[in-house]
């Protein structure tokens, strides 16, 4: 659904039109690339690459709502937010793009806007999957405020946004051991070890295989599972119920709610007969354990 931070008109209750609202010439779309754009970022086979820098120009600031890539080869990221010299990574580990990138047609949506001003850049490592060459062209697509749009000096809106910002930001889980590889009708298990210092939304579910698995997540400390069966009792779900891809994720019908230095067990079941790896993302919001600052 389309969001329209300023409304192109203004109206009456009936649907009148009284005016066209000239602030929306002071907001407008904007594709952050890194610094050489429709330059592909270069990784050599199973190597990272650089580490790119994708800066907000001087002319405002933006809020990063959706993410599309183009490769030529599998591979994962590792983004990190770069405020003066203090970097806060997204996510515990290196995310495979195909969980956390769309496409053009079909873009990854954050689970809210991460906001980026002149004072901030993203910054961003790809690391090859392939074994082979590989080069990645991340989009990363924003709504931008132009010039004087809510004050004269943009320093109040500046302040709202880097305040809720410091409160909750998009962020991203996956294994603690990136992937779980079992074998043709076997069983594994991972863990997912949430931070100490926050709490964590999750939002959706994504993930890729080279087969079709069943999977239950539990709470190791409260031994609830993701999903409750009668009787309390705890079930593996089909992977093609749960588990979505970053064009089309599954979302929570609740955003689920999970503590500081919580551990979830991921047990997963091979349905495809065959050696089966996965790799699975729970995309969210980092929650500040305290809200003050």
């Amino acid at each position: 659904m389309l969001k329209q931070r300023i409304r192109s008109l203004f109206e009456n209750p009936d649907g009148s039109v009284l005016a066209l609202n000239k602030q929306k010439l002071y907001e407008a779309p904007f594709h952050i690339t890194p610094n050489a754009p429709n330059v592909g970022v270069p990784m050599n086979a199973n190597q990272s690459s650089a580490i790119v820098v994708c800066p907000v120009s001087g002319e405002g600031p933006a809020e990063i709502e959706t993410l599309a890539i183009e490769t030529t080869g599998v591979c994962q990221a590792y983004m990190h937010i770069l405020d003066g010299d203090t970097p806060m990574a997204l996510s515990n580990l290196p995310v495979h793009v195909s969980t956390i990138f769309g496409t053009g047609a079909q873009p990854f949506r954050l689970p809210q806007a991460l906001y980026l001003d002149e004072q901030r850049s993203l910054h961003v490592q790809f690391s090859d999957l392939s074994g082979a060459g590989n080069v990645a062209r991340p989009a990363f697509h924003c709504g931008r405020y132009l010039k004087q749009l809510y004050d004269p000096s943009m320093k109040e809106i500046r302040r709202r946004l880097d305040q809720r910002n410091y409160v909750s930001v998009p962020y991203f889980y996956v294994l603690d051991t990136a992937n779980v590889t079992v074998l043709g009708g076997a069983a594994g298990q991972a863990t997912i070890s949430i931070g100490t210092d926050h709490y964590f939304e999750v939002h959706k579910i994504t993930g890729i295989s080279t087969g079709r698995y069943t999977l239950n997540i539990v709470d190791l400390a409260t031994g609830e599972s993701f999903w409750d069966a009668f009787g309390g009792a705890q079930i593996e779900v089909s992977d093609q119920l749960v588990v979505g891809s970053a064009n089309f994720p599954y979302i929570l019908q609740e955003p689920r709610l999970l503590t500081p230095g919580t551990k979830l067990l991921v047990t997963v079941t091979d349905t495809s007969a065959a050696p089966n790896t996965i790799v699975l993302t729970l995309s969210g919001l980092r929650l500040a354990a305290r809200m003050w600052r």
